[in-house]
Formats: structure tokens, sequence, C-alpha cells
């Protein structure tokens, strides 16, 4: 097993904390201001609703996602640093290797047809996997245009098979259609480009985003339409409670927003009510 196949494996322990391992990074129930060892960096929304929170000696910086194959349960993580997604089994098992061409990947989600939709942050593009082999389709390419990117960081998928993409040097989320045909996009209010800005996005049971915007220290809330619904950005006694945050979970039916407060090294949930 390898060193990340191991820490994926410790990352998929149950909320009980089985080892020291487990215990420091792994799999916990969400809790109001959880803190975790570590420098915890991304979040796993799982059918159970637990999250899971990785360190930075993880190397992985990005949202890892599960989904349910015939063959059991494939949890997808970009392996940022080594240009790649890496496919494991629910057990934490190594599975499979994407790489196409990547080059620092962060976001990725999979849709109901079992592909793989990747931010390559690097290029300046999305590629789409046909599960877990083959030759991606490469959506996009560097710009401000249409249909192009400038280093996308969050991908989500939403309702109808959109997939919403964190175009962050455009200050923009760019919509795709379920097979990577540029739709439209809006624009973030506020999101700055540069080092170390890495917003991602989820989207809750009604089709609404919910975006991090690490640098303002909040969360923001759109509709699958762009309209702004809402921030969250809790504040005491002038200072900003949530720093840096940038994984995200959203309960798909339920009122949790689940976020990765980065540079306090905790995990903060709001409820939906909160964004105003």
């Amino acid at each position: 097993m390898n060193a990340l196949a191991s820490r994926v494996r410790a990352a998929l322990q149950d909320e009980r904390g089985s080892s020291a391992r487990g215990r420091a990074f792994g799999m916990i129930r969400p809790k109001v201001e959880q803190t975790i060892a570590g420098f915890p960096e991304l979040a796993l929304n799982t059918r159970r609703l637990k999250l899971a929170a990785l360190d930075r000696n993880a190397e992985l910086v990005s949202l890892a996602r599960e989904r349910m194959e015939a063959n059991g349960m494939r949890v997808y993580v970009a392996d940022t640093f080594n240009h790649r997604v890496q496919i494991f089994s629910g057990d934490g098992a190594f599975a499979a290797a994407l790489e196409g061409g990547l080059f620092a990947p962060r976001g990725l989600a999979v849709d109901r047809r079992g592909r793989v939709w990747v931010a390559d942050t690097g290029n300046s593009a999305v590629k789409i996997f046909p599960g877990e082999g083959g030759e991606p389709l490469v959506v996009g390419r560097r710009g401000d245009g249409k249909g192009e990117f400038d280093s996308p960081v969050g991908i989500a998928v939403g309702r109808k098979g959109r997939v919403y993409v964190a175009d962050v040097g455009n200050r923009r989320i760019v919509v795709l259609d379920p097979e990577g045909k540029y739709l439209s996009h809006f624009a973030v209010d506020g999101w700055r480009g540069g080092a170390y800005n890495e917003p991602y996005i989820d989207i809750d049971s009604r089709g609404d985003l919910y975006v991090t915007d690490p640098p303002g220290n909040r969360v923001l809330r759109y509709s699958a339409e762009g309209r702004p619904l809402g921030v969250w950005k809790p504040i005491s006694g002038g200072a900003p409670l949530l720093l840096f945050p940038m994984g995200i979970a959203v309960q798909k039916d339920g009122d949790a927003v689940y976020v990765v407060d980065c540079r306090n090294h905790r995990i903060r949930a709001a409820s939906k009510k909160d964004f105003r």
C-alpha cells in the first residue's frame, strides 16, 4: 500500500476513531467548531453525513467525492501535486489513477453517469474522464471568454446534470451542460485571484450553490441562476470567526453547511438560515 492509500484508509475510519491516525484526521461526525489535528484543507460529504478532514501532510488539497458503484463505494481524491486523481475502494484500497495530462488538479465531481469531472487548475481547463479509465474530454482553455478558464478550482454537479466551475482567476462561476458545453457564467462578488485562493463549491437538494471565499473569510450562497441569496461571515468582537475557509459540504436534504476553517484548524457548521 502506498503512503497516500494508507492515509485514505485512515480517513475512512468510522466515527469511533479506531486508530490514532483515524482520530487525528479521520472520519468524524460533524460538530460545530470541531477541532482536529493538522491543517485541514478539505471535506468529504458522504451519504452517512460524516465529514473527513485531511491535513496538509497528506498532500490532498481538494474535495474528495464518493460514489456507490457496482463493485462497491469509490472514493475519488485529487492528488494535486502528483498531478493525478486517485480512486480508492470504500476500505481505502487503491483501485485506479487518472492522469490524462493533468497539472495540479484541485476540485472534482462525479456525475450520475460515473464520469469524473476534474478542475485541471494548472492547465486552466476542465477534464471529463469516462469512469476509471480512458482518455479525458478537454473542456475549455486559458482565457476570459465564454467557455474559457483561468485557474479553476472548485467544481460541482447540480440539478439537470449541470456543472458549476469556480473560475477563480476570472472571478466568476461558469455553468456547463452535461456534455461540457458552455451555458453561462455569473460574477462572484469579492473573489480575488492569486496564490492560495482556492474556493470550493457544494450544492444542496434545491440546487442552491454554497461557495467559499477564502480571502474574504466567508461563504456565499447563490441560486442556480447566479442570484445572490446570502452570505455567512460570523464575527465576534469585530474579528472574523472564519479564517480562510476552503472545503465545504452541504447536507443535501437538511439544514447544515459544514466548512473547513483552515487557519483555525477546525470544522465549523452553519444553518442555512445563517446566510443573510
